[in-house]
């Protein structure tokens, strides 16, 4: 496994070191962001939904709490009618337009210590699009009763006599059920789910962290606008000044914001400045920029400056058509947009920057609701 990956060593050093193991507080910070598996493809100000690292299928998402707490059953009355409110809106906003028929989930624990049943101990939902009776199942696999709740609020009333590991599952009719087997190994919702899907050896994320599926999901969900349509932004970095590389990227965010677009932009530079520290980083740095590219809907480069040699910009190119991905050149007066490589290569050949943000909108206006 790739040691500098979402799940391999250096990440998981990272994330003890510098996140008291936390791996969903690691997730929605800056360093998190540098992976295309944590964008946050809905967000308000209390929750994010993450495509699931380990995605059981393309479409699995996760809730997660933008505050370090540990699981529904800690929060208090308030705190759950807000949730109840958030997945209201996830549903209506966001999945019901990726499938018909979802089940909710958390493992979750209220022990202050002892075995956690929990793989994470920070407020996460499972969302994965399945039309089974997962209470039911699970009831019956561990012989345990599910017992129904009226409302989120009634978790308190179920786990608050004493502390307990326990499994919420909201079913694909919405009703909620808790379940509180006395045992049941780390995952195992994803193992029973994993096993009804055929790969009933592959429920773990840390072994099986399925990139390609939140990838494919992130594509798919910005084509349907639920999350903002994003570029990659590719252009000259090594041996050019820090403010020069900074303001030349403002400025291509400032130009998509004023043509009135709701299109994000990524940018290498943006995002792995403080990995560029040794030759050994440098393939995990293009791997990694491979995958945000294959997220993107689009790459906008710029070849505009006179006389120069660009390498990571044209192999930017060569990644962006290998994965079927649109490509806008601004060339400016540069000669390179004459080349017969370039324009082999490029879809879009313009002028300017402006130019670029108007083809950029037509392009993915064309793209629009379209699934993959």
């Amino acid at each position: 496994m790739d040691p500098f990956g979402i799940a391999g060593e250096r990440t998981i050093a990272e994330i003890s070191a510098d996140f008291e193991g936390c791996r969903f507080c690691w997730a929605l910070s800056a360093s998190g962001q540098r992976f295309p598996s944590n964008a946050m493809v809905w967000s308000d100000t209390d929750y994010v939904l993450l495509p699931a690292l380990g995605a059981l299928v393309p479409e699995h998402l996760l809730l997660v709490s933008r505050h370090h707490t540990s699981c529904v059953a800690s929060l208090n009355g308030e705190q759950l009618m807000l949730l109840a409110t958030t997945l209201a809106k996830v549903r209506e906003e966001v999945v019901r337009r990726v499938a018909s028929s979802w089940v909710f989930f958390e493992h979750g624990s209220t022990l202050a210590s002892s075995v956690k049943a929990c793989c994470i101990d920070h407020l996460h939902i499972h969302l994965i699009p399945l039309d089974h009776d997962l209470a039911t199942d699970i009831a019956h696999r561990t012989s345990t009763p599910a017992v129904p709740l009226g409302s989120l609020a009634g978790i308190l009333s179920e786990t608050g006599s004493e502390p307990c590991n326990y499994i919420l599952i909201e079913n694909t009719d919405r009703s909620l059920w808790v379940i509180k087997p006395p045992a049941y190994p780390s995952q195992y919702v994803r193992q029973v789910i994993a096993s009804r899907l055929g790969i009933a050896t592959q429920w773990d994320w840390r072994d099986y962290p399925r990139i390609e599926h939140n990838i494919s999901m992130l594509r798919r969900l910005r084509q349907l606008r639920v999350a903002p349509r994003q570029i990659y932004f590719a252009h000259a970095i090594e041996g050019v000044p820090h403010d020069v590389l900074v303001g030349e990227i403002q400025a291509v965010r400032s130009a998509f914001v004023a043509g009135g677009t709701d299109i994000t932009v990524a940018s290498m530079y943006d995002l792995f400045e403080q990995s560029r520290a040794s030759p050994m980083e440098a393939k995990v740095l293009v791997s990694r920029e491979i995958e945000f590219l294959k997220s993107c809907d689009a790459l906008v480069v710029d070849l505009s400056r006179p006389g120069w040699q660009y390498a990571g910009a044209l192999m930017e190119i060569v990644y962006a058509k290998v994965h079927h991905l649109p490509v806008i050149a601004i060339v400016g007066k540069s000669n390179l947009g004459e080349r017969v490589w370039i324009r082999a290569h490029v879809d879009h050949r313009v002028q300017s920057l402006t130019e670029a943000v108007e083809v950029t909108r037509g392009i993915l206006a064309k793209n629009n609701n379209q699934s993959l």
